[in-house]
């Protein structure tokens, strides 16, 4: 009778034992939805952390054949993207711009067109929830790169950077260079190029030399390895690097050699998804995909990128033609569009896609070192005559508050100086006082106010300038509005061409990374356009370069953001928000910034 009784305990010791097992083999897992993040907290990884970027392989797939078991059922993964359905290859993706002007040089220019055909060091993690960062700007935290051409990294010693090369990547096979292989001499190169620290070069370059104010040297080690040296310990060496600007763009060496390279479009050659494949200045380029591209799809990584056979650029720059070749699908993806375009497409094509995109406030920069603006309370008095609500309220349908903010956005959590913690003096200093600012202007010398002139992109908020035009003449201020084409004003605003005022599509709640977003005041740096010379500032902005932790980096921030402030350098507004509309028929997509390497991740059904 034991033995009966062991043997069926044993038989239902099994049996649970089969049952837990089986329970226990299934898992599922589930991402968040994602959503728009108007305010993120940013959390610096420690520098001296490895990060390692693979090129994912496919897993092996199951046989088909193979015989039921509840003990190998495989875990069900669902991942965020899964809503977006199986890729799909070939077909056409056509894109807008404002302008397009020949620039193939990423050293000379912002490389408007390089970022296509180009790849960069580190991209956006593609993998990463929405829900955690939207990538829907141009900056994103430190833990949410991942390598590109750069496979892996880390800090070898408190000034070294050490970058390991991904293997294997070729340029492409266009003369000069005949895809030959991308190695850690072209890194070194570029940086030569920039730095002026060598390979022929003697001289910085007047703009991006300042990005690179952290950096002493760029070497190449061995082929695929390069060491960046640092000037003195830092936080932000890796931001600075990876910030999508042209340090981080390599161009061929053999095209700078080659006398007029850079002026023809054929000679667009990068490692990127795409290849230039027909350029017709200020009305359209033409990318085909590249059938050499070393790059898979992280999401599905058995799939070799791109997914589209072609790209197209078309140049609109009215936006209501914009607006119509996307409601007749002559365009597929349209952004930068106010909160009025959004109802207006909302009703007229409900089927769009859409996402609403954090974007800085526009304003006025004051060249501080001419008059009558060399005179704070004459910037006060301009601060005060700006209702800020008021204009919320009419120009931007309620859609942000008004609220006024300083140089970074309020997304940069710990880096911004949030408007909550302001002084009372401050807060009124931004807050609508016409009698208070009359009273300013006249202790200034200016009773009667005066006349100036403001340069303004056609491509920015000129409806936003003219308001603020019919508030200043509340104070007898004459402001004269100088539309210029985009690429002329661009070309003006480097230049600092300026009279005495400059408009800016950046005023405040920049969304540009915290560095790039403080250093406009610093007085060596080339995008200084209120011509600021501040020693506290500067000194301020020292610091924050040699800030050696995430906190101490923060709290400078911070001090700079509350120092530029209280010194009125520019006329601010508030933080606003864009939209972005898209075809149902463009999938993988969510709104994100529309740099090439998303592109090279999109398909089109």
């Amino acid at each position: 009778m034991k033995s009966k009784i062991l043997s069926v305990l044993l038989l239902v010791a099994i049996l649970v034992s089969l049952f837990l097992s089986v329970a226990c083999t299934k898992t599922i897992t589930t991402s968040p939805t994602p959503a728009v993040q108007t305010t993120l907290q940013i959390s610096t990884p420690t520098p001296t952390t490895t990060q390692t970027t693979t090129v994912p392989q496919a897993s092996t797939p199951v046989p088909t054949s193979a015989p039921a078991s509840p003990t190998t059922t495989k875990p069900t993964v669902v991942h965020w993207w899964d809503k977006f359905g199986t890729p799909k290859y070939g077909g056409t993706i056509n894109l807008r711009a404002n302008s397009l002007a020949l620039d193939i040089d990423p050293v000379t220019t912002w490389g408007g067109l390089y970022s296509t055909y180009g790849d960069y060091l580190w991209n956006g993690d593609w993998i990463l929830d929405r829900s955690l960062w939207t990538f829907q700007t141009a900056f994103a935290p430190d833990e949410y790169w991942k390598g590109c051409l750069a496979e892996k990294w880390e800090l070898s010693d408190p000034t070294t950077f050490t970058v390991h090369l991904r293997q294997g990547v070729r340029w492409q096979n266009k003369p000069p260079v005949n895809g030959r292989e991308f190695t850690a001499n072209d890194v070194q190169q570029h940086y030569d190029r920039i730095l002026g620290t060598g390979s022929g070069y003697t001289a910085p370059h007047p703009f991006h030399a300042s990005r690179m104010d952290f950096l002493d040297k760029v070497i190449a080690v061995d082929k695929y390895t390069v060491q960046f040296k640092l000037k003195t310990p830092s936080i932000l060496y890796f931001i600075g690097l990876a910030e999508h600007a042209g340090q981080n763009w390599i161009e061929a060496p053999e095209l700078v050699k080659l006398e007029g390279a850079f002026k023809d479009w054929k000679y667009a050659i990068g490692t990127g998804p795409f290849v230039l494949t027909d350029f017709v200045a200020g009305s359209s380029a033409t990318y085909a995909k590249n059938p050499d591209y070393w790059g898979f799809d992280e999401r599905f990584p058995q799939n070799r990128l791109p997914y589209v056979d072609e790209l197209k650029v078309l140049v609109i720059p009215d936006m209501a033609t914009a607006q119509a070749a996307l409601r007749t699908g002559k365009i597929d993806v349209l952004a930068e569009l106010s909160w009025m375009h959004a109802q207006s497409l909302n009703k007229t094509n409900p089927e769009l896609q859409q996402s609403k995109v954090p974007a800085p406030g526009q304003g006025i920069i004051m060249t501080v070192n001419k008059e009558p603006f060399t005179d704070i309370r004459v910037r006060k008095a301009m601060q005060m005559a700006i209702d800020r609500q008021a204009i919320a309220k009419s120009l931007y349908g309620g859609m942000v508050d008004g609220i006024p903010c300083g140089i970074l956005s309020p997304m940069f959590k710990g880096y911004n100086y949030p408007y909550e913690q302001w002084p009372q003096e401050l807060k009124d200093e931004y807050s609508y006082n016409l009698s208070k600012a009359r009273q300013l202007l006249s202790e200034a010398g200016y009773p009667n106010g005066f006349k100036t002139n403001c340069p303004i992109g056609s491509n920015l908020d000129v409806e936003l300038a003219q308001v603020i035009k019919s508030y200043l003449s509340e104070l007898k201020i004459d402001m004269e509005l100088r539309a210029m084409e985009p690429v002329a004003f661009m070309d003006f605003s480097r230049a600092k061409k300026q009279d005495q005022l400059l408009w800016t599509g950046a005023a405040c709640a920049r969304v540009f990374p915290p560095k790039l977003g403080i250093s406009g005041f610093y007085s060596k740096d080339m995008a200084n356009y209120a011509q600021v010379n501040d020693p506290n500032y500067d000194a301020i902005y020292q610091k924050f370069l040699n800030a050696t932790s995430v906190e101490e980096s923060k709290q400078l921030a911070q001090s700079a953001v509350k120092y530029a402030l209280e010194n009125h350098w520019i006329l601010t507004t508030f933080p606003l928000v864009n939209f972005t509309f898209w075809q149902p028929r463009i999938k993988g997509y969510s709104g994100e910034s529309t740099d090439g390497y998303i592109w090279a991740r999109v398909w089109a059904e």
